[in-house]
């Protein structure tokens, strides 16, 4: 099992429209390792205006914090055609362009940004042959696309999402695993359970009825959700997504401390849940 924790965290511009940034992935890197870990999943808005350079430059300072880049979180419109398709289809690219330099071997990949239950026959069309291009584009550069499972996308169900994997048919599509109820711990380890085998990669975010939360105070049984998922055999990815004081009511009560300090408690966390597992 490789812990990664997602730069997502430490934007707080994160859902902005226009997804301006904070500030860039440099200082972001150094957050990360502060918190523990040895390897991040880089969103994908925190590189996709740097030049081929910077993300050289990028991958050099990760690697001297001890960094490694297992993967890369990105979010197509799959839905699109003409010039907007191009415009898409060059976008994510770059995103594969970065994945070499950087020796990411995941893109964990948003399926659109149309329900499953809304998507028309004609449109369900369109996006799979964009999905198509793009699993073939990374396959040959040796990178998996997963599939987070998230509402709103054409894998928003156990269902939908054992249709794409279906429709899409090759090896390197695969998927990321979230309870689509975060506090529901039956039914996340029943379509775990539904997925495993298409499973390498999951991601982690412990919420209350507040919101984010550590992962030891969620009602979410975290400790079981990892035992089960190690006693399943998994040994991929995991990627600690959002933490608690990651997204404060007030942009100006950010704190990068606060946000290092629990990721770093979810860390150990995690840690030491997945060694208890395997005792």
């Amino acid at each position: 099992m490789q812990l990664a924790l997602n730069t997502i965290a430490f934007e707080p511009n994160r859902w902005k429209p226009d997804k301006s940034l904070a500030r860039p992935l440099e200082p972001i890197l150094e957050a990360v390792s502060r918190a523990g870990y040895s390897a991040c999943e880089i969103w994908q808005y925190h590189i996709s205006n740097r030049t081929q350079d910077d993300v050289k430059t990028l991958a050099a300072k990760a690697h001297a914090l001890g960094l490694s880049v297992p993967a890369i979180g990105a979010y197509p419109a799959l839905h699109l055609s003409g010039a907007e398709r191009q415009r898409e289809m060059e976008a994510f690219k770059r995103i594969i362009d970065a994945c070499a330099i950087m020796a990411a071997r995941t893109v964990k990949i948003f399926c659109g940004r149309i329900a499953s239950s809304e998507v028309t026959s004609e449109m369900r069309g369109v996006c799979l042959a964009f999905l198509r291009e793009i699993v073939d584009r990374a396959g040959d550069r040796g990178v998996t696309i997963t599939a987070e499972t998230h509402g709103r996308t054409l894998a928003d169900s156990v269902a939908a999402c054992q249709t794409l994997i279906g429709d899409i048919s090759a090896a390197h599509f695969r998927v990321c695993f979230q309870p689509y109820d975060m506090l529901n711990l039956e039914q996340a380890l029943r379509d775990y359970d539904e997925l495993r085998e298409h499973i390498s990669h999951i991601h982690l975010q412990a919420r209350d009825a507040k919101g984010f939360c550590l992962m030891k105070e969620s009602p979410f049984d975290f400790r079981a959700f990892l035992r089960h998922v190690r006693l399943s055999g998994f040994n991929g990815l995991l990627s600690v997504e959002f933490v608690k004081h990651c997204a404060p009511l007030l942009p100006a009560d950010y704190s990068d401390d606060l946000v290092i300090a629990s990721a770093s408690e979810d860390r150990v966390f995690v840690e030491d849940s997945w060694r208890a597992a395997g005792m």
